[in-house]
């Protein structure tokens, strides 16, 4: 399911590669394409532990500790593996144009390739009228006749579906939103993209730098330019060395920069202590992304002792250990607290229903924005961490505190919190307690918490509900990654069958209409509009099921029961929904 090693080396994965990625500098990174190459032929020929090459340097890459190891160094950083959804292969497999450069004419002198090269051909093919300008309708067009080519049946419905399409591109590529594209702006647009670590982390730098080309239009081709004058081996990466010294130049410079490229330069120069790696390497959003001032997040942990100080001197006599308190924990981190309890809640830091933090530690700094948190915490966690999957001992709070940090900052929680209950779950007391504490820790609401939301089953449920046949959707094929538009053929069971458009931004014009089955509800987002498809249909040419795995869907939403109330430990413990 993760894509053959033919579809990374072309590019025919949903916005490039992507599929490994490694933790550096507080954020996840889309490893180069070299390396992930050589990853993909291991880990599909079924290797766990194996050694790689990359930018002059060799690594160990373990799966089973999901590591990556500086063999010179002996640095070892966490690496994951970002999984596809249940996805299709194309309608029309054999697309000629996917993935095909334009040629070069005859006569001509081949020149070493730039990264930025396919984009700027795929441009030229798709300004048909040969004027640097790319209106909205004229991609729509353009797209809707390469389309028809491959669904001669729904002609009506794939025009529905690319006018969604191109309005989605549009919203974050047209930067100065006057409904035309330039060759600077189709570049950068298509570059950053497929090197962002994920979309949320594409959109913070293009909303910043739509504030910027309001006052200074020619920003994108003097960033693209000089990323092209950096990479002097065309592999779409600069090392540590070449950032700082494009850095140095440009703060240096007297012309042919502006005060965007000097403030960022000064700024990373400023930070160049905090980028001591000497394989650290930067592509081109990396290199954006630092010239525009990449936040840092400061995360904490806030511990709660729900024994109200009495586990110190009770736990001894009721669990047979001595602990400085009874944990509940949540993450803070944007000026928000995260936890669980049931549902999972964004709430003001230490105005949760446990009252004022006895610890607050800090755990490290992140460049993971607040959108890519909930988004992982919506379409992820909450599958996993809901009201019937609580349990005190198992399945708790400070387990979904642990998988948070491991998403913001690629590490545990301490193992004091972390590895509380397998001290006690074989005493007799949390045992006995267990089902009431269950029933109180995994049964809060959202109301009475101030500024708090939380994910919610029956939203998501009356959100499903309004989806059928012909319904457009986005939908990402990979954790994080473009929402694109999608237009559902079938709906069935909490799953759905869906089409969507993947254009071909690097070469000629051409794309491929895809279509997959077993999408899980969780994975889509109704659009509210519609094609004008009136009956269900299966989708074509996809992936066997037995090829795929079986989804984690929402359960329905819970029930209730009466209030109840107990004492541990002297702590009164009351509640009124669950």
């Amino acid at each position: 399911l993760g894509g053959s090693t033919q579809q990374y080396a072309s590019g025919q994965m949903s916005g490039g590669h992507g599929r490994f990625q490694v933790w550096l500098n507080g954020g996840w990174k889309k490893m180069p394409v070299g390396e992930e190459q050589q990853i993909a032929v291991a880990v599909d020929a079924g290797q766990t532990d194996f050694i790689v090459e990359a930018r002059g340097h060799r690594y160990r890459i373990n799966m089973n500790t999901s590591t990556q190891e500086n063999l010179a160094t002996h640095k070892l950083r966490s690496i994951r593996q970002v999984e596809l959804q249940n996805l299709a292969v194309p309608v029309t497999p054999a697309t000629p144009q996917m993935g095909r450069l334009a040629s070069v004419p005859e006569g001509s002198v081949a020149v070493e390739e730039k990264c930025t090269t396919p984009f700027k051909l795929s441009y030229k093919a798709h300004d048909q009228n040969h004027d640097n300008q790319l209106s909205r309708l004229e991609l729509e067009q353009i797209w809707f006749e390469a389309a028809c080519k491959q669904a001669l049946d729904d002609a009506e419905e794939t025009r529905d579906l690319i006018r969604e399409t191109v309005t989605l591109v549009f919203q974050e590529m047209d930067l100065l939103a006057n409904g035309i594209v330039f060759e600077t702006a189709w570049t950068h647009y298509w570059l950053l993209e497929r090197y962002a670590p994920s979309f949320y982390a594409c959109q913070v730098v293009q909303d910043g730098l739509r504030q910027v080309i309001q006052k200074d239009k020619s920003i994108l081709s003097r960033l693209l330019r000089l990323f092209e004058e950096a990479d002097d081996d065309n592999d779409a990466e600069i090392s540590a060395e070449e950032m700082a010294r494009v850095c140095r130049r440009v703060a240096s410079s007297a012309s042919g920069v502006g005060g965007f490229e000097v403030k960022g330069s000064l700024a990373y120069l400023s930070r160049q202590g905090e980028h001591a790696d000497d394989d650290l390497s930067y592509n081109y959003f990396d290199f954006v992304a630092e010239l525009l001032g990449r936040e840092r997040h400061e995360v904490k942990l806030f511990q709660y002792d729900i024994s109200g100080g009495r586990a110190w001197w009770g736990a001894p006599l009721l669990l047979g250990q001595q602990m400085d308190g009874l944990w509940h924990t949540g993450i803070v981190v944007y000026d928000k607290e995260y936890w669980y309890g049931g549902k999972l809640f964004e709430s003001t830091p230490g105005m949760t229903p446990f009252g004022v933090p006895v610890k607050e530690i800090v755990l490290g700094y992140t460049v993971v924005t607040q959108d890519e948190l909930w988004d992982f915490l919506v379409s992820e966690l909450a599958r996993e961490f809901t009201v019937e999957t609580y349990d005190v001992l198992t399945h708790n709070c400070n387990c979904f505190t642990d998988e948070v940090t491991q998403f913001l900052l690629a590490q545990h929680i301490p193992d004091e919190v972390r590895l509380q209950p397998e001290k006690v779950m074989d005493s007799m007391a949390a045992r006995a307690f267990r089902p009431v504490l269950n029933r109180w820790l995994g049964g809060f609401n959202v109301e009475g918490m101030d500024k708090a939301r939380a994910t919610d089953k029956q939203a998501a449920e009356e959100l499903w509900g309004c989806v059928d046949a012909g319904s457009l959707v986005t939908f990402s094929r990979m954790d994080g990654g473009r929402p694109v538009a999608a237009e559902v053929l079938y709906k069935e069971d909490g799953i759905c069958e869906l089409r969507y458009w993947e254009p071909n931004v690097c070469g000629d014009i051409g794309g491929q209409l895809v279509e997959g089955r077993g999408i899980p509800k969780t994975q889509i987002k109704p659009l509210h509009r519609r094609t004008t498809r009136s009956k269900p249909r299966r989708a074509v040419n996809v992936i066997p099921d037995q090829d795929l795995p079986h989804p984690k869907l929402l359960d329905s939403a819970p029930g209730s029961c009466s209030v109840f109330g107990f004492n541990l430990f002297g702590l009164q413990v009351c509640s009124g929904y669950l």
